[in-house]
């Protein structure tokens, strides 16, 4: 069984033929072997510190290793790093999508938010606890009276 790996929000309008900005991708990881042009990967380019979801636009072979150039849909033309040889012998390859809930993960980020997402079911669950107790003391303050 294979399982998903890696979870990726889409921050750019770089893949925008299948990814709209704000889905969140799974990734699974594959052999390398197993790439094909069209592909979808998620890699860490030469020069960059964060991941890159991009699609492979041409694969081919160069003394005996699988060469790779890869492309966001939005681009114009084929991405600035050029040519990669993958190190590794699997790779993260894209398994499927969920559109809109990136933008909920990155509303996350924002401590106001967090606070109402906390705050307000707990401000509500202890209303309701308190009318439930006032409810609770007419009920028994007018048996008293009786």
């Amino acid at each position: 069984m294979t399982t998903v790996t890696d979870v990726i929000a889409v921050e750019k309008e770089h893949l925008l033929q299948v990814y709209r900005r704000g889905s969140v991708v799974f990734d699974r990881v594959v052999p390398t072997a197993d790439l094909r042009t069209g592909d979808v990967i998620t890699f860490q380019p030469p020069g960059h510190a964060g991941l890159v979801t991009h699609r492979i636009h041409a694969v081919r072979t160069v003394g005996g290793r699988r060469v790779f150039t890869t492309k966001g849909d939005f681009n114009p033309g084929v991405d600035p790093w050029g040519e990669l040889t993958l190190s590794g012998a699997t790779q993260a390859r894209v398994a499927f999508h969920v559109p809109y809930v990136g933008f909920g993960i990155a509303a996350l980020s924002f401590r106001q938010v967090r606070i109402l997402l906390i705050g307000l079911p707990a401000l509500l669950i202890a209303l309701a606890t308190l009318a439930g107790m006032w409810k609770q003391a007419g009920v028994e303050a007018q048996a008293l009276r009786s």
